[in-house]
């Protein structure tokens, strides 16, 4: 056992351990992706591609909006409940509607 926590996965060869051991340990700690996870993670992309490509600034809000509402979706993927619900109610719903209110207070030129 180290007197430290290791670095880096192969500074733990210091000790009396080898490559494929540490290997091991790694491939054990590695946490399997499910379908709904790729799924998630490729509707954040094209959220994050449509909140930056919209040019009409509300379209990019609500996209926004729709982002964070996929990032908590997530967060409930990885069993992180509360995680979940701070980025579902802040992020998507204070902040979106922060931002609607204030878009409605600008006049087009």
């Amino acid at each position: 056992m180290l007197p430290y926590p290791p670095i880096c996965a192969f500074s733990a060869l210091r000790d009396d351990r080898n490559v494929t051991d540490v290997w091991r340990d790694l491939e054990a700690k590695l946490v399997p992706v499910s379908p709904a996870g790729i799924i998630l993670v490729i509707a954040a992309i094209a959220c994050a591609i449509m909140t930056v490509r919209f040019k009409d600034i509300l379209s990019a809000a609500i996209a926004l909006a729709v982002l964070s509402a996929v990032i908590a979706m997530m967060f409930f993927e990885l069993d992180s409940a509360y995680a979940g619900v701070f980025e579902l109610s802040v992020c998507s719903g204070l902040i979106t509607a922060l931002f609607v209110s204030v878009i409605s207070l600008t006049r087009r030129e």
